[in-house]
């Protein structure tokens, strides 16, 4: 990472970020980029420079970072729109519908009025020529008729002078007919009606042509009737010219109905351009009782461009619709690029969108968007593809790609965002569902995908077995990871460093410990045990026993154990010493004057040895005694251990001996075990000292 690529820290960032960062940006900059172990930048950015291998950095608030990281992808634009529900795109108003409903009243006004001046004729031609100031009009027409059909050619023209203005009119029509005989009304008709009118004022210039091609029978169960309009017009005027070319096929049995429409008009002004082609096509089947449509297919394509002084757009919609009485289908794509947005979607005029309350901005934005819905019996379930770019009031940029489905309300979905934060570019990729998982590549035929990763967002139940959230993985290779709190049914680790470990049951082939392993009751001296790394040991039995267990062929033995403050041993062997069999002796109380209770050690073989410790609380009540003794004696063999202390009248002392007597031992017998504690002044012995608890323990070995 080069140094220019560091993101820049501002004071808005949450402080343990920044502290991150910055501690981040000096290890880069000091040549730390070149180490690869996670656990040390970590540690550097939280004040701390731990040696290889150090994990102390895992005292970081895992929980806090983990907020700081939910409050942040919660900001972003990818969250927003995944949160959101899916809006259909609403298909624009194309007026084909309300334009061709116009034309056919006009062409019903217009057929009339040719079959009006064609009864007037008679069979054969008509060349008639009338007006005078003002205006003149001529006829030229055909006729031939019988008795229940006619057929007919006319050509009626106008022209009109008006204060200010002139017009030039044109009705064209052709039409045969036959007749029923008892209704005399048309059985099947066939007509061209067609209408051009040009017309000038002193700032305005009009001219329309439209026409109708149109065949109709009529049949027991109803009307067939097939149609094509046309109309075209150019009108200009002191604010613009408007020009429009609609085009509109229709077929009609009953009360079902097809249609195809064409509709491209352009609108200039002084301030802007707007071109705009729109394209429908549709089939209905209506029900013939209420009127209403039973089942309906439709496409609409509208495609427009527009400038002004504040915007330049560019978008094209297609809609498909699909209905059958209460169910639907839809599809919706619109694309569109703009120069000049408002910041509320759908307002799509500065005037509009201030209106509405919103911000209009001058700036690009470009989309994708592409829409699928579907819905029966009040269910409906709607999926959205999102692609967006834009730059925002302040001239930062953003990216957005997203996919999500709106199940009545229960969104869902994933996307992929980029935006500005604090000078420097993030993305969020974010993943809204209840299970996501990473599966291997289908290859067709009998292949089973496996899915090494798998995340559950929700509890959920499945073939009866609960399975609770979390992220599942069949396999993980890790190169350094930091856990607040692990649960591990098994686990295969080559090297663990673990700065507190909680665990039910520890399986081991070997444990190193560097300071201390321990009970989790230990206190120092009180309770609990304690082994150290230096070799150090501590048990506090507090009334338990302390066994060490052997299987002897077959047979658990215990040879060594302590309790009750005695130690016992059964067989012990040191270096070429063998402890000999009921050879340790024990005895502790509070002592007589002078004396400390006695023991009987019992010897039976040539070469025994004694080994004797006695341990006694002496109590100084003579003003004169400045010295303790301890005389220890096996049989008729005496040692003593002296202490020299300073050894005041109302202080007390505690005096331990141990010494190994070599008794001559030729048969059995039993040595009496014992030991004296005399006091020395400076003029010689003195008694005066009392003891307190007091005990004597003697061994027999043998080497």
């Amino acid at each position: 990472m080069s140094k220019s690529s560091l993101p820049t820290v501002t004071s808005d960032i949450p402080r343990d970020l920044r502290l991150f960062v910055d501690r981040v940006r000096e290890a880069f900059d000091g040549g730390f980029a070149t180490r690869s172990d996670v656990a040390r930048i970590v540690g550097r950015a939280f004040g701390k420079d731990p040696d290889e291998g150090d994990e102390g950095w895992l005292d970081v608030d895992i929980d806090k970072l983990i907020d700081l990281l939910e409050e942040r992808i919660a900001d972003s634009e990818i969250v927003r729109y995944l949160n959101e529900r899916i809006d259909l795109i609403q298909l624009p108003e194309t007026r084909i519908r309300a334009m061709t409903a116009a034309l056919e009243e006009r062409f019903s006004l217009l057929n009339a009025e040719v079959n009006a001046t064609i009864r007037e004729l008679v069979d054969g031609g008509t060349d008639i020529t009338i007006g005078g100031q003002g205006g003149y009009t001529s006829l030229r027409a055909l006729k031939v008729a019988g008795d229940l059909n006619s057929a007919a050619i006319m050509q009626l023209n106008t022209v009109t002078e008006d204060s200010g203005s002139v017009t030039a009119r044109t009705l064209y029509g052709i039409e045969a007919a036959i007749y029923d005989e008892e209704t005399g009304l048309a059985e099947s008709h066939a007509r061209i009606t067609r209408e051009e009118t040009a017309r000038a004022e002193e700032d305005a210039a009009l001219a329309t042509q439209i026409q109708e091609i149109g065949a109709t029978v009529e049949t027991e169960t109803g009307r067939i009737e097939g149609l094509i309009m046309d109309e075209r017009e150019a009108r200009v005027d002191e604010i613009g010219a408007v020009v429009t070319d609609l085009t509109a096929l229709t077929g009609r049995v009953g009360t079902n109905e097809g249609s195809i429409a064409d509709l491209n008009d352009i609108s200039v002004t002084s301030g802007s351009v707007n071109a705009r082609q729109t394209a429908q096509l549709t089939a209905t089947i209506n029900d013939p009782d209420t009127g209403l449509a039973k089942a309906h297919a439709e496409i609409t394509s509208v495609r427009e461009a527009y400038v002004s002084a504040d915007q330049a757009l560019t978008n094209q919609i297609t809609g498909l619709t699909a209905t059958l009485e209460d169910q639907e289908a839809m599809v919706r794509q619109l694309d569109q690029a703009m120069v000049g947005y408002c910041t509320l979607a759908g307002h799509t005029t500065r005037e509009v969108c201030e209106a509405a309350g919103g911000t209009w901005l001058v700036r690009p934005l470009a989309e994708a968007v592409r829409q699928v819905s579907v819905s029966s019996g009040g269910n409906t379930l709607s999926i959205e593809q999102l692609m967006r770019a834009s730059v925002g009031a302040d001239g930062t940029t953003t990216g957005l790609i997203g996919l999500k489905i709106d199940h009545s309300g229960y969104i869902s979905g994933f996307g992929l965002s980029s935006q500005i934060i604090n000078g420097q570019a993030v993305s969020h990729f974010v993943v809204n569902a209840d299970m996501f998982a990473i599966g291997s590549p289908s290859r067709g035929g009998t292949h089973t995908a496996q899915y090494p990763f798998i995340v559950s967002t929700s509890t959920s139940i499945i073939n009866g077995e609960t399975v609770p959230a979390g992220v599942y993985m069949r396999e993980a290779f890790i190169r350094n990871g930091s856990i607040t709190s692990a649960k591990i049914g098994d686990a295969a680790i080559t090297s663990a460093k673990i700065q507190s470990l909680w665990a039910g049951k520890i399986t081991s082939g070997s444990i190193a410990v560097d300071t201390e392993l321990r009970s989790t009751n230990y206190q120092s001296g009180v309770q609990g045990w304690m082994l150290r790394g230096d070799g150090q040991v501590e048990f506090n039995l507090a009334g338990n026993q302390f066994k060490i267990r052997d299987i002897v062929n077959g047979q658990a033995v215990t040879p060594f154990r302590v309790q009750g403050g005695v130690v016992y041993i059964d067989q012990l062997k040191v270096g070429s010493a063998n402890l000999l069999s009921n050879a340790v002796t024990n005895v502790a109380g509070a002592s007589a004057n002078g004396w400390m209770p006695s023991l009987s050690l019992p010897l039976s073989e040539p070469g025994t040895q004694v080994l004797v410790i006695a341990t006694a609380n002496v109590f100084n009540y003579s003003p004169v005694m400045t010295e303790a003794h301890m005389n220890l004696s096996v049989g008729s063999m005496t040692g003593y251990h002296e202490v020299g202390a300073s050894f005041d009248v109302g202080t007390a002392v505690t005096l331990t001996a141990a010494g190994i007597f070599s008794p001559s031992v030729s048969s059995p017998w039993n040595a009496a075990v014992g030991a004296f504690i005399w006091g020395r002044t400076g003029g010689g012995l003195d008694p005066g000292v009392t003891l307190g608890a007091a005990s004597i323990t003697a061994i027999a070995f043998k080497r």
